[in-house]
């Protein structure tokens, strides 16, 4: 069971990798971390399969921890490689709030442009 599981946080790390480096983030180093932790499983691998299930469970449960590490550092990458665009993001909301929020108040509180009228009715000349 814990081969599997290791087998799925692989799968989900490399997928946050992926996803980050499409953000220009560099996931290099987290790569060589993911290259050791699976020599370490294959180790666990073999114990596994020398029938030494004690050590095999030991080892895996050393890699499950470690993976689960090198998680943490992925979704630090990914915040990092979406920084500007949650910046750019909250710089467009603020602007926008900040054009309407004006054009609102001139209209509405100003009410320069718009005046109250003097005189609703004309008298027509030409009765």
């Amino acid at each position: 069971e814990s081969l599997k599981l290791y087998r799925s946080q692989k799968s989900a790390v490399l997928a946050v990798f992926d996803f980050a480096e499409k953000f220009g983030a560099n996931a290099a180093s987290l790569y060589e971390e993911i290259r050791q932790l699976d020599d370490r499983k294959s180790t666990a691998d073999s114990l596994y399969l020398q029938a030494e299930f004690d050590a095999s469970y030991d080892a895996i449960s050393e890699v499950l921890v470690s993976i689960n590490l090198v998680a943490e550092k992925a979704v630090g990458l990914k915040g990092q490689a979406l920084f500007w665009i949650y910046l750019v993001e909250w710089l467009s909301v603020a602007g926008v709030s900040l054009v309407c929020g004006t054009t609102l108040w001139m209209l509405m509180v100003r009410r320069r442009l718009y005046r109250e009228a003097r005189v609703t009715r004309f008298d027509e000349p030409w009765s």
